[in-house]
């Protein structure tokens, strides 16, 4: 996980390069080559996952001890059974005592110590889609793949991220959220909050199995809390994303960015760092982020000829300069060819594009 990422402002990215990298749990089958065109809700890979574990106590359900249970048993360890499959069987002078499987699948194990029966349902087919239009540059191990596209990037102000994937899931339009409110059903999403959050709800959605948080806020406080719990530790096995729209404190997320994310509800994003700053940023695809776009884009105001703009973000940060030209660019090396660029010019004279979202009027 990368240290503490500071951006001056959130900004929305319009239209940038970004090379996703989708995974599969664990080494499978990668249906795509290099080269290929993909789209967004294309399978791209697929691999079988184990299935729910079922707990059975087989000496209570056979009346016996539980020692005694391995001389009934019908089936091995491991072996595959059908449902109605006679697992256990006992013959006396009473007649015959049974336990069949209730369902199909494997006989996993037995614990003589407790009289306790797992057995494991069939294998599931995981199907791992595209999430972006785009094409195809890598291929890692028939695990991961790599898929050059573009897209709308939203920038938070500061963030912790691991590069993770999953549907955002907007709570509620409550400004207020507690841990109650982070349950199963939150799992591999990434969960939005409108307000703040603190370090128990960072906590509870490390639990839950929550891919990343998006939030309005958090006291500084709070986030050392974070922290000092191994946050920022690469080998923490608890990591999780988080992404401040709006800084420390107790602030609501902007109304423009808070109704951007309402309507793109259960769509398939990722969370990475992004750009030369390598700034946390939420990367949407294009296919279902396009028309929602257009509301943020009107509230970037245009720069006009010879205006004073503040650099807020790159190696020239604080830095004063004057537009050269109030139109837009096109093309960046590593931000793409649609990326939206302005020509500006130094104090010390030295002219430069940067990204849009790097730039504020200054007054």
């Amino acid at each position: 996980m990368a240290n503490m990422i500071r951006s001056s402002v959130s900004a929305l990215v319009h239209k940038a390069d970004y090379i996703a990298r989708r995974s599969l749990p664990k080494p499978g089958d990668i249906l795509v080559k290099p080269g290929e065109t993909v789209n967004v809700s294309q399978i791209v890979g697929n691999c079988d996952m184990p299935g729910d574990k079922a707990f059975f106590n087989l000496a209570m359900i056979m009346g016996v001890s539980s020692r005694s249970i391995p001389r009934y048993m019908q089936v091995q360890i491991g072996q595959e059974v059908e449902v109605g499959s006679v697992i256990a069987q006992k013959k006396n002078w009473r007649g015959k005592r049974f336990f069949r499987a209730p369902i199909a699948g494997s006989v996993e194990s037995y614990n003589v110590k407790t009289g306790e029966l797992i057995m494991r349902r069939p294998p599931i087919c995981y199907m791992l889609e595209a999430g972006f239009d785009g094409e195809v540059l890598e291929v890692h191990d028939q695990q991961m793949v790599d898929i050059r596209t573009t897209a709308h990037v939203l920038l938070g102000c500061f963030g912790l991220i691991k590069p993770s994937q999953g549907k955002i899931q907007v709570l509620s339009e409550d400004s207020v959220i507690e841990e109650k409110h982070i349950d199963g059903g939150c799992c591999d999403r990434i969960v939005v909050s409108k307000g703040a959050i603190n370090f128990a709800i960072i906590r509870r959605a490390m639990s839950m199995g929550v891919k990343g948080l998006v939030a309005g806020s958090i006291s500084a406080r709070e986030f050392h809390k974070y922290v000092s719990a191994g946050g920022l530790s690469p080998d923490s096995e608890n990591q999780l994303s988080v992404i401040i729209t709006e800084g420390f404190g107790d602030y609501q997320m902007r109304d423009e960015f808070w109704d951007y994310l309402v309507t793109l509800n259960g769509v398939t994003a990722m969370m990475d760092e992004v750009g030369y700053e390598k700034e946390a940023a939420i990367v949407l695809p294009l296919e279902y982020s396009k028309d929602n776009t257009r509301k943020l884009l009107k509230q970037i105001t245009p720069f006009k000829k010879n205006q004073l703009v503040r650099v807020i973000a790159g190696l020239n940060y604080g830095k004063l300069a004057k537009v050269v030209s109030g139109r837009m660019l096109n093309g960046d090396e590593l931000y793409g060819e649609t990326a939206e660029m302005i020509l500006i010019k130094l104090e010390n004279g030295l002219e430069t594009a940067m990204p849009r979202w790097n730039l504020e009027a200054y007054q």
